[in-house]
């Protein structure tokens, strides 16, 4: 820096003139000083200057149509084409041609080209020769002319529409800036995975960019490690939909073994939602890719990621081949995380595993409070009972501590039925918050003694004269507690291919499922 400029700086405290010269150079990099624009910019925003028409003009001229725009100064920027600035006129008309057509744009371009502004007569002249091309050939034409700045307003431009959610501007945008077997630039490539993000949430979608373009452009993304975008490219390739958009929209042809490889690298990426189209994929037996094994892994990797559908459908396929208590408690773990994600088809399978009882809720209740002052043990279980729909056997002989699971009960193995299969211990779930507040009253109420409850050390023959007993002196119904239920029936809940015979309907809803779109 020379003596001149040090003077000028010494100036800019207090001279007005000064700080306006000062900003100009910073911001053009001009008269010994580097280019500088939040420098520039600071002594340019001083009070005593900021609004005045040469600050206007200095910016106007100096920063790029996608710096104005992105700063707020659009309404300087048109001040100053009004007031016959020539630069200013032709970056308005470059954000004309980008956000709403060539017609509107090019007066205020022939004006600048009248002032001689040499860029606007380079782009009048591409445009004499491009005169029966479309209005997108001739937007294009503006890329052709690096000083006018397209590429920095695609940019900020496509920020701004994703922001507004404005599908419309980001696709004139692409439309205008890609071109068929051009390698697109970093600006074209940040707009259409702007578009893209919008457009995969979007129930119906406008005319974009085409498939060849779209497909380009994931792919430079992919290749840098998108995840997101990889993502959608897989989809694209295998066929899959992304939000309104059809796969013949996002590629140009389909590649179903391309698709799977990029969608498993967009999982391991951490896009879980890729996992659920992988497990599709696999499990269809129609499929080039079909796998079983894998269709297996590739849900329980969507259950853990915490997609609850996949949680519920992993949960259904777990519980239909259910042979053992464990695979079953398992089971019936997940498909209770799915329904406390407020998942109803979870629910509604986990209601097959309860025997419903009979009569209303408030008999209940009131036969309840009877039995309660006489016996607070027995009545302890008979709340369990009706909300977990237990036999009489089921109930009396149950250790509620030991039973108690996070998404129900567990009957242990009775010993007081010969047959080895029917005394096989039962998973039952918690349907809703009253059933897991019943078992946890009853569980306190059981641990509070410190020793085994009394029920628990009489045998069942005894408890049972108690209660048959109890029941008859306060005319209790028992059908308001104990369910009836056959071996044959019984059977069927702890064995999981009679099970789903028996429960096919809501067991084909839980495996159904749709596709998946992240939101991001």
């Amino acid at each position: 820096m020379n003596r001149d400029g040090i003077a000028l700086m010494a100036r800019a405290r207090t001279d007005t003139q000064a700080m306006r010269e000062l900003g100009m150079r910073y911001l053009a990099g001009t008269g010994g000083f580097p280019r500088h624009e939040r420098l520039g910019l600071e002594y340019l925003s001083h009070p005593s200057i900021r609004d005045t028409r040469e600050v206007t003009r200095i910016l106007c001229d100096h920063l790029p149509v996608g710096r104005l725009l992105e700063l707020g100064l659009e309404a300087r920027l048109r001040k100053s084409a009004d007031e016959g600035s020539p630069l200013a006129l032709i970056k308005l008309g470059v954000l004309l041609v980008g956000r709403d057509s060539v017609a509107r744009a090019q007066p205020l371009i022939e004006r600048a080209a009248t002032l001689g502004e040499p860029s606007a007569l380079r782009l009048l002249a591409l445009w004499q020769a491009l005169k029966t091309a479309s209005e997108t050939d001739l937007g294009r034409a503006l890329f052709a002319i690096p000083d006018l700045g397209l590429g920095g307003l695609l940019v900020v431009m496509a920020d701004q529409g994703a922001r507004r959610g404005d599908l419309e501007v980001l696709a004139r945008c692409i439309r205008l800036s890609l071109v068929d077997g051009v390698r697109p630039s970093a600006a074209s490539v940040a707009a259409v995975r702007a578009w893209f993000a919008l457009a995969s949430r979007s129930a119906t979608v406008g005319p974009g960019p085409s498939s060849t373009q779209i497909e380009t452009c994931l792919a430079s993304l992919a290749d840098q490690g998108d995840s997101l975008a990889t993502y959608w490219l897989g989809c694209g390739c295998a066929g899959i939909e992304v939000g309104g958009l059809r796969a013949e929209a996002i590629v140009g042809a389909a590649n179903l073994r391309r698709g799977v490889a990029l969608l498993v690298k967009a999982g391991d990426a951490g896009v879980v939602e890729a996992w659920l189209p992988l497990y599709r994929l696999h499990a269809d037996p129609r499929s080039s890719v079909a796998n079983p094994g894998l269709a297996r892994f590739f849900l329980e990797k969507a259950a853990l990621a915490g997609i609850v559908q996949a949680q519920r459908r992993f949960g259904a396929v777990l519980l239909k081949e259910a042979s053992s208590i464990e695979a079953t408690e398992r089971a019936v773990g997940w498909l209770h995380t799915a329904a406390e994600a407020g998942d109803p088809l979870a629910r509604e399978l986990m209601a097959t595993l309860v025997l419903p009882a009979t009569g209303s809720e408030a008999q209940a209740e009131a036969a309840l409070d009877i039995v309660r002052e006489a016996d607070p043990w027995l009545a302890a279980r008979l709340g369990l009972a009706r909300r977990f729909g237990l036999t009489k056997l089921e109930a009396l002989c149950l250790d509620p501590v030991q039973a108690r699971r996070p998404w129900g009960m567990v009957v242990a193995a009775n010993p007081f039925i010969g047959h080895p299969r029917m005394a096989a211990p039962r998973a039952i779930p918690a349907l809703g918050p009253a059933a897991q507040h019943t078992l946890a009253d009853c569980v306190a109420l059981f641990a509070s003694a410190g020793v085994r409850p009394p029920l628990m050390e009489a045998g069942y023959r005894r408890a049972s004269a108690r209660q048959r007993a109890l029941f008859r002196r306060k005319k209790i119904d028992p059908a308001l507690f104990f369910v009836k239920a056959g071996a044959t029936q019984l059977d069927a809940l702890r064995r999981g291919t009679r099970w789903a015979w028996l429960a096919a309907e809501p067991l084909k809803r839980a495996l159904a499922t749709g596709a998946s779109a992240p939101d991001r």
